[in-house]
């Protein structure tokens, strides 16, 4: 980023905000995660509050022992299947019922109704994820089946 200011200058040399302006790695952060990376959360939630979707997840515990689901969504936009990156929500424990409340908060906070939604679920084949009786699966599905009735 420390090269961004120049190069910007060299391809706009007559512009007096050009010259202006100063961009290093810690400006550049936090304007990435403040701004362009809550733009760009915004624009997807709004995507996935009007079209299906399916949803990828995955659990992972980093260095520092702490747990952490990734969301990842795949749907259909402009004629091409995009994967977007939506969020890494920390965890306390990975048990079935604490990665599907994260999900089901998350979906209640950006007001995405996944019950008429989500299509399409991938993860990797632990029990917790996709096991026969008490997985995220079964407990996804489980609202569905009542709205069957």
């Amino acid at each position: 980023m420390e090269h961004l200011p120049a190069v910007i200058t060299k391809l706009a040399p007559d512009s007096e905000i050009a010259k202006k302006i100063k961009c290093s790695r810690t400006k550049c952060s936090c304007v990435i995660k403040n701004v362009i990376s809550k733009r760009h959360e915004e624009e997807i939630c709004e995507i996935l509050t009007k079209i299906k979707f399916s949803l990828i997840i995955e659990e992972s515990t980093d260095r520092s022992c702490t747990k952490h689901l990734c969301l990842v969504f795949r749907y259909r936009h402009n004629n091409t299947i995009q994967d977007s990156f939506l969020a890494l929500l920390p965890i306390k424990e990975a048990r079935a019922e604490d990665l599907y409340k994260e999900i089901t908060n998350f979906f209640s906070l950006k007001k995405i109704l996944y019950q008429r939604n989500l299509i399409g679920f991938a993860s990797d084949g632990a029990n917790v994820m996709v096991g026969k009786h008490n997985s995220v699966v079964t407990r996804l599905k489980l609202p569905l089946k009542l709205i069957e009735l």
